[in-house]
Formats: structure tokens, sequence, C-alpha cells
């Protein structure tokens, strides 16, 4: 990736800025304090990643003397594509950010779906970094604490070295995956295990009930319990009454049938009547609702009347109200005409003695300022004194004017708005009778409805039957139904009465004793069914046994085979070997660096990444421990800002090199805002041949480095001149 073309407006302390970045390279920014160096790389961050400015409110980018601000910065990938990325703020309003791409035919077309969130994300994959990454990478700056990588604590330095190494971040995705699998594995083991539990209970109890089941049949024979039946049968027909009880039944069964055809027909008949009197009594509250309807319209309809009246009654006197009001507004509005004209008749008085004044003045003492011929003083200072007076008395006349009109004005005003009031209410009232016209009108025809209606509910009344006769029909039908039925029911007392006097003792116990046997037949039956029931459970539990253990078989395999791929891709495993050579490859080339730092040939820069715990154990970190040569050792924290700049500069530099190394499609870009400031004079010589050295090796594309040090700024062979000026703010001159 190469930046071409940085255009700032509005942004920051610049009203209008360009910089054409095509052929820099190793670059010193340079100007005074408070020119706006540093908001060139604030501007590049900001329009790749939105959200590089560390205070402030989103608006602080902003330029105090603007209301919105653009930042569009033009950069090639190495595939030579020509994109252009804008972003925009305006006060009080959401970022908006477009992304470009240069076509042959078209020009400059529009990437994606015109949303933020899609724009970004093609950013970053152009960029080949993240706003992390960026910050870590390319960064240094006093804002940002000099750089995000060195600054940050050993969990979030975990983070953003795992984020730069893109095959430690698909081991981590690889590991959900993984983690979701073995999880949905334990899941089904567990449930396979609860089915064979319960298969194994289900096949228990089936086999429990099946012997039980088999014991009753054994001990019961079928055969012998027919024969006793017949037995019993034989000795019934011996008994010689069994024809005259089977007569006896057959009659008791047709009365009671008749009885049913009997109380059914009568329902029947009785509902119909019932129906017939219910229908009457609707008829006959519809009747009556109507007409509390037509009582309750007329009402209203008698209220809408008596506003419509007296509203009609005022309407003359609303009406002739606006006339007056019409009329005295026409009459102020003269006076003021009049009052204003005089006003304008004072000015101008006033205006001419003025003038005459000035001319008086002019012309000086001796001459008459008509026929410029001379006068002596006494007349000068008589023509003096008489336009003085006619001052004064055009300034009276011009202030009785102006109270006059003032005057008239608030008449004016207070005539008009009682016109415009009366006129309100005219129109208001006018609109209130139109709307009592129309809601008596409804309500007319609202009462013809309902008055019809009543006819034809009164018309239907007349054609029913009176309900008199109705009910007259139901005691008709009651008695006629109750006489029958008590008939019926004497016969059938008769009939059971002859069957217990014909009824032995002997014949009763015989049928007892044959339905005791019938139902332990039925019983029989019923349990040679549940025995094959009891089979075919056991048969369908075994199968079912037999499934589960085989898939909770398979299933295991799976999560032995997968437990491997696990543990592997866990932090400590690959991901964190991975981690572990690229962050070898940074101490070596970090170290290198150092040894050609004066004060820091003996530092030796050490990552760790595991933390002892109390407890015995450990977890995953990433510390910068520094070796100082006296066989000490430090944290990157507790070194002095001198020291620290030497090591945050060596880091940025060692990372871009193993980075870019890894990821040449990446910006190969470092910015360095104001690095030296707390460096020691002795160092700056060093850092210099350190930057040199990095320019050679080709560590990065470019180099851009904000400073104020001449020994850098000499070292860089193209810079960029930032100064502000009094109309324009920060200007940019490339030399």
């Amino acid at each position: 990736m190469k930046f071409r073309n940085l255009h700032m407006s509005g942004f920051l302390s610049y009203e209008d800025g360009d910089i054409d970045m095509s052929d820099l390279a190793y670059t010193a920014i340079v100007g005074a304090n408070g020119a706006g160096k540093s908001t060139i790389p604030h501007a590049i961050g900001w329009v790749l990643f939105g959200a590089y400015r560390v205070s402030g409110d989103a608006d602080s980018v902003i330029n105090t003397l603007y209301d919105d601000c653009i930042v569009s910065l033009e950069f090639s990938t190495r595939d030579d594509d020509l994109w252009r990325v804008t972003r925009s703020k305006r006060r009080g309003k959401s970022v908006k950010l477009k992304l470009e791409y240069m076509d042959s035919d078209e020009g400059w077309v529009r990437f994606g779906d015109h949303t933020n969130s899609s724009a970004q994300t093609q950013i970053g994959n152009l960029v080949g970094m993240s706003e992390n990454a960026w910050r870590s990478l390319v960064l240094m700056s006093n804002e940002d604490g000099g750089n995000r990588f060195v600054a940050a604590d050993p969990r979030e330095r975990r983070e953003i070295i795992t984020e730069l190494v893109p095959e430690a971040a698909r081991w981590s995705d690889f590991l959900s995956k993984v983690t979701d699998e073995k999880r949905s594995l334990d899941s089904k083991i567990a449930s396979a295990e609860a089915v064979i539990e319960s298969a194994e209970q289900s096949i228990e109890d089936a086999k429990a009930r099946l012997n039980d089941a088999q014991e009753d049949v054994a001990s019961f024979d079928e055969d012998d319990a027919k024969n006793k039946i017949d037995q019993l049968n034989a000795e019934l027909a011996a008994a010689g009454t069994d024809s005259q009880y089977q007569v006896l039944q057959t009659k008791i069964s047709q009365i009671k049938s008749e009885r049913k055809s009997l109380e059914r027909e009568h329902a029947a008949n009785l509902r119909a009547l019932k129906g017939e009197l219910a229908d009457l009594e609707k008829a006959r509250r519809e009747l009556t609702l109507a007409k509390k309807e037509v009582s309750k319209i007329e009402a209203e309809t008698q209220s809408i009347s008596e506003d419509l009246e007296a509203l009609i009654e005022r309407v003359d006197d609303i009406d002739a109200d606006v006339v007056d009001a019409n009329d005295n507004l026409m009459t102020i509005s003269d006076r003021l005409s009049a009052a204003v004209s005089k006003q304008s008749a004072a000015k101008s008085a006033l205006d001419d003695a003025h003038k005459r004044q000035r001319a008086i003045e002019d012309n000086g003492a001796g001459v008459c300022y008509v026929c410029r011929s001379e006068i002596d003083d006494d007349r000068y200072d008589e023509i003096i004194d008489a336009n003085n007076e006619e001052i004064e008395r055009a300034q009276t006349d011009l202030d009785i004017a102006n109270r006059a009109v003032s005057k008239a004005q608030a008449d004016h005003k207070k005539a008009k708005a009682a016109y415009d009031e009366a006129n309100k209410l005219k129109l208001s009232t006018h609109k209130s009778i139109s709307s009592l016209k129309s809601a008596l009108a409804s309500g007319n025809a609202r009462i013809q409805s309902e008055l019809s209606r009543i006819q034809s509910i009164e018309d239907e009344i007349e054609e029913m039957r009176d309900a008199d006769d109705i009910q007259t029909d139901i005691d008709n039908l009651v008695e006629a139904h109750e006489s029958k039925l008590s008939s019926i029911d004497k016969e059938l007392e008769d009939a059971e009465d002859a069957m217990d006097d014909i009824e032995t003792v002997d014949t009763r116990e015989i049928k007892r004793k044959i339905a005791a046997i019938e139902s332990q037949v039925k019983k029989h039956s019923e349990v040679i069914g549940s025995i094959k029931s009891y089979k075919a459970t056991i048969k369908d539990q075994k199968k079912r046994l037999k499934d589960s253990k085989s898939d909770i078989e398979e299933m295991k395999s799976r999560r032995e085979d997968i437990g491997f791929i696990y543990e592997a891709s866990k932090s400590s495993g690959i991901p964190a070997m991975l981690i572990d050579g690229v962050l070898s490859e940074i101490e070596a080339e970090q170290n290198n660096i150092l040894a050609n730092l004066p004060g820091s040939e003996n530092m030796v820069v050490e990552f760790r990444t595991e933390k002892a715990l109390k407890n015995g154990s450990s977890r995953s970190s990433l510390d910068i421990v520094v070796h100082d040569g006296t066989g000490s050792e430090r944290l990157f924290e507790s070194f002095s800002s001198g020291e620290r700049v030497r090591l945050t500069v060596s880091n940025m530099f060692a990372m871009a090199k193993v980075f870019g190394a890894r990821h040449p499609g990446a910006t190969g870009t470092i910015i360095l805002d104001e690095p030296l400031g707390v460096l020691d004079i002795d160092v700056v010589p060093a850092f210099v041949d350190v930057l040199r050295s990095a320019i050679n090796s080709g560590i990065a594309d470019s180099i851009m480095v904000v400073t104020h040090d001449q020994q850098v700024i000499d070292a860089l062979p193209q810079k960029v001149l930032v100064h502000k000026t009094a109309d324009r703010g920060s200007v940019i001159e490339v030399i």
C-alpha cells in the first residue's frame, strides 16, 4: 500500500490543505509549535479508522471556525489499484464514510452498499491491519503513550500480537468451532446415556410385568372355564322359567325404548314452543330499545336545534362587531398615516436645518451662506442663533411626531388584533352553524331510520301469536306428556314385578356364576394380549439400547479425536508456538537495533508469554522484560521516558521488519510524531543512524517523522514544511 494524496478541509487547524505523497518516501515534517505538524498523522489515522483522536468529543476534529470537516486519502495497492477513502463530519451529525476505486472507464466508482460498516471492513482488508495494529506497527505518538503495543498492559499486548499473527487468530477461530463441537458431543453423549438408562429401566419393568402375566395365564384353564359355562347354561334351562323370563325381558326393553322416544318427541315439541316464545320476547325487547333510541336522538336533536338558534341569533351582532372593528382599524390606519407624514415632514425640516448649519459653518464668519456676500459678525451670530432655534423647533416637532407615530402604531396593533379576533369569531361561528345544521340533518335521518325499524318490528310482532296462547300450548304439552309418561311407567313397573315373581333364587345364582366365569375368561384374553405387548416392548427397547450404545461409542471416539485438536488449538498450544516464533524474531531484530544505540548497548529485550501465579500455576501474558547488562532485569514500564523512547522506536522498527516480511500487502509506512522529545542529546545521532539504517534496509516503504531536531531533518531527504497563517490556518509546502 502506498499513500498518493492527502486532502484536509476544516480538519483541526487546517482550512484547506493538500499533500502530494506520490513521491514521498523518507520525509521530515517540520514547523513551529502549533503549526499543525501532528495533524497530518492525525488526519491519516482518522480517515482510515475514524477514531484516532484520544480526547474530546466526536466534533473535536472540526476546525472551530467551520461547521464540518473532510479528510480524503488516495492510495494504491500492491496490484496498482487506486483507491480513495473520504471521511467527513458535520457538527452534531454522524460521521460519513465513503470508499471509492478508480475505474479506467467510469472514473471514481463507489464501493459496496454505501454503508460505513462495509466501507470500514474493506479499508481494513486493503490496509492489511486494524486500528490496533496501525497504532502498534505504524504510529508512534506522545498522545498514544508512545506506541499502542508497548504502552498496553500485558493482556492487551497479547491480544494485539495475536491479531497481528493471522495464523494464531485462525487457530483461535478453529478453537471456537472445536469447542462448540466438543460441547455438542458432550451434550449428545449425556442424552444418549440417559436414553440407555431409560431403555434399561423399561426392559426391567416389562420383564417383571411379563413374568406376572405369564404366571396368571399358567394358573388359568380356559377349556375348563368354557365347560363350566355350558354346564351352568344347561342348569338354567332345566329350571323351566327361562322362556317366560325372556318374554318379560323383551317387553321391558320395548317399554323403555318407547319411553325414550316419548321423551325425545316431547323435548323437541317443547323446544319449538319455547323458541317461538323467545322470538316474541326478543322482538319486544328490540322494539323497546328502538323506541328508547328514538327518544335519545330526539333529545340530542332538540339540544342541537336550541344551540343552532342561539348561534343564529348572535350572528348579526358578531357581523356588526367585525364591521365596527374594521372601521376602527381603518380610522387608526389613517391616523397612523397622518402621524407618519408629520414625522417625515419633521425629519425633513430637521435635516434642512442641519444642512444650513453645516453650510453656515463651512462658509465661516463674515460670509452669507446664501449669497456669499460679506456680513458683519452680529449678522453672522443672528443667522447662527436663528438656525439653532429652527433646529430646536424641528427637533421638538420630530419628538412629538415620533410619540404620535408610536402611539398610533400601538393603537393600530391593538385594533388589528381586535379585528382579527372578531373576524376569527365570525368564521368560527359560521363554521359552528354549518356543523350544527349538518348534525341536525344527521339526527333527523337517524330518527327516520329508527322509526322505520320500529314499524318493521311492530309488523313482525303482529304476525306472531300471543304469548298467553304459546304458554297455554306449553302447559297442555307438559300435562299430556306427564300423563303418557305415568301410564308407561306403570306398565314398566308391572313388567318388572312380574319378572321378580318368575325369577327364582336358583336361576339368579346360576346367572351370577356364569357372569363371573365369563369375566375370568375375558381377563385371561386381556392378559394374553398384554404378554404380546410386553414382549414387543422388550424387543423395541433392546434395539434402542443397542443403537444408543453404538452412537455413544462413535461419539466418544469422535470426542477423543478432537481432544488432541482442542488442546492444540488452545492459546497455550499451537497459537502460543506461532506467537512465540514471531516474538523471537522481533526480539532478535530489536536487540540488534538496541546494540547500536548509545546507552542501550547492554539492553537485551525479552518477551515473556507466561506469568507465574502465587498458587504455582501460570496464565498467558506478554511482559516486556529488559536485561540491563548488570545481571538484573526490569519491566519496560519501569524505565525513564528517554529509555522508553529507545525501546519503543527499536520495537516499532523490529515489528515493522518482521511483519512487513510476513504481510507484504500491508501499509509499509512508519510515522513517528516527535519521537525525540525526551531523549538525551547524545542519543540523537544514534537514533539518526538507526533511522538511516531502517531506510537503507528497506524496513518500510516510507517513513514520516514529525520533528524539530535538525540532525533528524538532515537525515531525511524530503521535507514537508508546515506553517500557520492568520487567514488560512495551517499551510503545507513540500520542499
